[in-house]
């Protein structure tokens, strides 16, 4: 069943071993709260979050994931997720951040410990929850 999009929408998100997770939509990506639950609820809690991940289209809109709520922004300040960085893989020596739509030039210093900028789908961010981090890409020292 397709679902609209909407910034603040809370996505269940089910996990191999029968809990959820959930995800609230931000401009341009999630952000994936550490609760979890054994059935779906209506007002999960976003009080601690786990990361923030982009994620493909389709995965907010097919229905997989269903919209169990909207948490409401209090201005267009809060709707952004993190910065995250871009190392160019032809000079690897280059570095960029991306944030608010924009990417400015970086050093690695800057970086540290911001997330590879990605679009992942659904069966990623699923292993993730589910502690395989071969997807996690990390900026370290």
């Amino acid at each position: 069943m397709s679902q609209r999009r909407k910034l603040g929408n809370v996505y269940a998100i089910p996990l191999p071993n029968g809990e959820y997770a959930y995800g609230r939509e931000y401009k341009e990506c999630l952000a994936i709260s550490k609760f979890r639950s054994k059935e779906i609820i209506s007002n999960p809690d976003f009080s601690e979050i786990d990361f923030f991940v982009a994620v493909y289209y389709d995965v907010l809109t097919c229905g997989d994931w269903p919209k169990v709520c909207n948490y409401p922004f209090k201005d267009d300040e809060d709707i952004w997720g993190p910065p995250t960085y871009i190392r160019d893989p032809i000079k690897p020596d280059n570095y960029e951040i991306y944030y608010k739509g924009e990417i400015r030039k970086a050093t690695k210093q800057k970086c540290i410990g911001l997330e590879r900028c990605a679009v992942w789908d659904s069966n990623h961010v699923i292993d993730r929850l589910m502690g395989n981090d071969i997807w996690t890409d990390i900026c370290k020292e």
